[in-house]
């Protein structure tokens, strides 16, 4: 059974890198999806870039390949349920990283992200065995 993925800037730039595992698993997607949000921070780390035009350019690559999913006043609800949660629990998760996480939850896809931070969210998001996984959670491999 083929998945959707919604990708995070991590898995993101492991894409462009040419990750060989990262590559194998996403082509067996059946779509894949990038948010308003990752987009922004590959944006932002192409204009810190040694080679700005270079990067600048995969992101547009990226942009012009790919279903981009904004945020609006769901993802927001969405968003504001999560945080609320994260905090009753002292739980600090980066507000970009609950925002894309946000964004697959309203559209119902599986995330694709490599962050220490997301195993930190409730089960709504994070879940394994043999319960319905939202969250495809993509752990840093020794030497990465």
């Amino acid at each position: 059974m083929s998945t959707s993925y919604l990708l995070d800037s991590s898995v993101l730039v492991l894409s462009l890198r040419q990750d060989a595992t990262t590559l194998q698993r996403l082509a067996k997607a059946q779509a894949l999806y990038v948010s308003s949000v990752a987009l922004g921070e590959l944006y932002h780390g192409a204009a810190h870039s040694v080679h700005v035009e270079k990067s600048l350019g995969e992101v547009d690559g990226i942009a012009n390949s790919m279903t981009i999913l904004v945020t609006d006043s769901a993802t927001a609800k969405i968003y504001g349920h999560v945080k609320h949660v994260q905090r009753t629990k002292g739980l600090m998760v980066p507000d970009n990283d609950l925002w894309i996480a946000s964004t697959a939850l309203q559209y119902g896809l599986t995330l694709a992200a490599r962050d220490n931070t997301l195993p930190g969210l409730p089960d709504l998001l994070l879940s394994s065995g043999k319960r319905k996984r939202r969250l495809l959670w993509l752990p840093h491999q020794p030497g990465d």
